[in-house]
């Protein structure tokens, strides 16, 4: 029994310490990637916290190119480019058909990968200019728990997955895809940013309220005065 219970621990230490001594340097943005991810929630205001995404991941994963498409508050709403690097200015202040970020279908999976952006023939032709100009080849939703409106009564209390943003990455700044580690680290860290993002949402959103009723207060007292 003691040695069952010992198993795993030991071969996790283990396997950090054969990690750290052969493969340092994978290890390192390994913790450096986790350890960012669970930092995020202290982060309240939107700008700065798509400015530390698009800050960090190029220079932990060494890519060339990483976007944030952010979904409006209406659900119908498109994808808008709400964070960058490496990107041309023209894409940044430019229309795209964002349509093939369906990550909310069924059987839609964990991220979306375009083999060569520029030969996507199974897109429409406005999403084939798209993923041709943007050059990225993943594409990785940030998803979270949202109410089911769909639900009976009785079963208000369910909650269904909804992708609220979309992380997009190109190759390395050698040429080489990423691993399929990294595609799993990053699965991880998706879900990290998603619950980032959507507490920066609702704490503009209650700063805005509390603003609002600032200044009807101030209204109603000017009115007694």
């Amino acid at each position: 029994i003691v040695t069952a219970l010992l198993f795993d621990p030991l071969k996790g230490a283990i396997q950090r310490r054969v990690d750290r001594v052969f493969d340092r340097q994978s290890y390192d943005y390994r913790s450096t990637l986790i350890d960012f991810g669970r930092g995020l929630s202290s982060f309240t205001n939107l700008d700065a916290l798509l400015h530390a995404i698009v800050d960090r991941l190029p220079r932990t994963l060494l890519v060339d190119r990483v976007a944030v498409f952010l979904r409006e508050e209406d659900p119908a709403a498109n994808w808008r480019l709400a964070g960058q690097h490496g990107l041309p200015e023209a894409v940044a202040g430019g229309s795209l058909a964002l349509g093939f970020l369906q990550f909310d279908q069924p059987n839609a999976g964990n991220h979306l990968f375009l083999e060569n952006p520029q030969l996507a023939l199974h897109l429409t032709p406005d999403q084939q200019r798209t993923a041709a100009v943007l050059d990225m080849n993943y594409f990785l939703p940030c998803r979270v728990g949202v109410p089911n409106p769909g639900g009976a009564a009785a079963l208000a209390w369910e909650m269904r997955d909804r992708t609220i943003a979309v992380i997009g990455l190109g190759r390395r700044a050698g040429g080489d895809f990423l691993s399929s580690e990294d595609m799993e680290l990053l699965e991880s860290l998706a879900g990290y940013i998603g619950i980032a993002l959507q507490n920066a949402r609702l704490y503009a959103s209650l700063e805005q309220k509390i603003s609002e009723y600032e200044r009807l207060k101030e209204f109603n007292e000017n009115i007694v005065e």
